[in-house]
């Protein structure tokens, strides 16, 4: 889109872009200051591709701990319902049921 830009010294330049507003700065500052905002898009945009590598790498590391928490879970869940099994039983089998915390006991000291 098209932009009508009044100058300084009142001349009036019609802008398609960011080229055409350096191309103007250049013109009135010269080409210092025009190289310098260059470089400085250039950074942002940088900043921007590595930003996205970022997010891209830490949702992939977010996904596999989710994954990891949820298969945890289940783990501790088995182990619960085992027990569950153990108490409900008409004889109840301690050394079972020992078992089955020891489990959950080990699983919990290798997640913390």
């Amino acid at each position: 889109m098209a932009h009508v830009m009044e100058m300084k010294d009142g001349k009036t330049a019609t802008v398609f872009g960011l080229r055409d507003v350096l191309e103007m700065v250049e013109e009135y500052a010269g080409t210092e200051p025009r190289r310098f905002i260059e470089e400085y898009v250039s950074e942002i945009k940088q900043d921007r591709v590595d930003f996205e590598e970022q997010e891209k790498y830490y949702e992939g590391r977010i996904e596999k701990l989710e994954d990891h928490q949820r298969a945890f879970l289940n783990d501790v869940k088995e182990e619960l319902e085992a027990m569950e099994q153990f108490l409900d039983a008409p004889r109840l089998s301690r050394t079972k049921l020992h078992a089955a915390v020891r489990n959950i006991q080990k699983m919990i000291r290798a997640e913390l």
